[in-house]
């Protein structure tokens, strides 16, 4: 089986961060692997339609539906919850892998970067992975959404934390710039959400129109993503030092 790429999403439409990734892969004839880590489900969306949401999604740029694999869903860990969960869904990621037969050439997660609790665990989660399967050097982070930096505005969108290692940059070429942005509107049961991350999508896409990756390593997870408030505190949803005592014990095991 040739090597394949394998993407941790904890929610279905963190894909937004990496669709240019996914038209590589497929482009290449190389099928990704997507795993969505929660159930998704939150307020009114419940998880079969953030399911169906991201399936269409990942159905329009080229992906299989047996590429797919809802995870979160399977072993219910709960939108916000993935950090209670990480060796649950280490273990099964392992059995997932050997069952596929796959041979893992590179694991992208969304960034260590304070955005929400979910993001940052699944970068732990990358980075034990990658651990476990001698690739460290090949486990990749994309940024989402953070407070890094921010004075008046209350979040960022797809800034990388530079303090987090050297940014790798490689231009969307324009046509997919658009159809990327239509994507965006394929998620009704986040509109909300998307009002408020669209503005700064579409101001990347023009003024910039890159994918964004740094590596990630285990010593950028040690400390907190940046000074100043993390997003996630700021919306009152965990404290740093909370997260901290939740992901110990798998620190200890996987990481340490």
């Amino acid at each position: 089986m040739p090597k394949t790429k394998l993407f941790l999403l904890p929610h279905q439409d963190d894909e937004f961060g990496v669709f240019h990734l996914l038209d590589v892969a497929v482009a290449a004839d190389n099928q990704p692997l997507i795993v969505y880590l929660t159930d998704g489900a939150f307020g009114r969306a419940t998880a079969a339609m953030r399911n169906a949401e991201s399936t269409n999604v990942l159905e329009r740029l080229g992906i299989r539906k047996e590429r797919i694999w809802f995870l979160g869903l399977e072993q219910s860990v709960p939108n916000l919850g993935l950090r209670h969960h990480l060796e649950n869904v280490f273990t099964s990621l392992l059995a997932y892998l050997q069952y596929m037969n796959a041979e893992i050439e590179g694991i992208y997660s969304p960034a260590f970067e304070g955005g929400h609790p979910d993001h940052d665990a699944a970068a732990l989660l990358a980075v034990a992975l990658g651990r476990h399967l001698n690739i460290s050097n090949q486990i990749w982070q994309f940024p989402l959404y953070n407070s890094y930096r921010c004075t008046i505005r209350p979040y960022r969108v797809l800034t990388p934390i530079l303090e987090a290692g050297a940014v790798l940059r490689e231009q969307i070429p324009p046509a997919r710039r658009a159809e990327h942005l239509s994507l965006c509107l394929h998620y009704p049961s986040q509109a909300r959400t998307f009002v408020g991350l669209f503005p700064f999508i579409l101001g990347h896409y023009i003024a910039s129109g890159t994918q964004q990756l740094q590596p990630l390593h285990p010593l950028t997870t040690l400390t907190r993503p940046h000074d100043g408030l993390l997003l996630y505190e700021r919306r009152r949803w965990l404290t740093w030092a909370a997260f901290e005592q939740d992901v110990r014990d798998f620190r200890m095991l996987r990481l340490s």
